[in-house]
């Protein structure tokens, strides 16, 4: 089955990724055909923009806004949003996620007791055999 580029553009920018960022607005020169919308993506302009709203903390990197399909630009922006994910991460996430599983604790400490009680049952086994022996 040949798929064209076309088709493997419009199932990108269907897919949940791409729904995701439209949810934070237009984005572009608002023409918003296949080629405009990926073409934006791939500037990265919009998706640091995404990330100042979730991480506004100040950064000393700017991007370039006038990217006018210079692939050097594009990857100066990407290679910037991918460091500002990683430092967001770095800082935030740990915590953050921490914060949002923490319905889970409760499972997680039963859990944690029933693997203690089966590591502790063979030395326990071993501990008696031994105080037997002395017997």
């Amino acid at each position: 089955m040949d798929v064209t580029v076309s088709e493997l553009m419009e199932l990108f920018l269907q897919s949940p990724l791409v729904t995701w960022v439209k949810t934070f607005g237009p984005f572009g020169s608002g023409n918003q055909d296949n080629l405009t919308m990926y073409m934006d993506l791939a500037d990265g302009i919009f998706l640091n923009q995404i990330m100042l709203q979730i991480d506004p903390r100040p950064t000393n990197q700017r991007i370039n806004k006038h990217v006018n399909n210079d692939v050097n630009l594009r990857i100066q922006n990407l290679t910037i949003l991918v460091r500002n994910i990683k430092t967001y991460y770095q800082v935030e996430g740990p915590c953050h996620l921490c914060r949002q599983r923490m319905g889970d604790t409760h499972i997680q400490v039963q859990i944690g007791r029933e693997e203690e009680k089966q590591l502790q049952a063979p030395l326990s086994a071993e501990a008696e055999g031994k105080s037997r022996e002395l017997l």
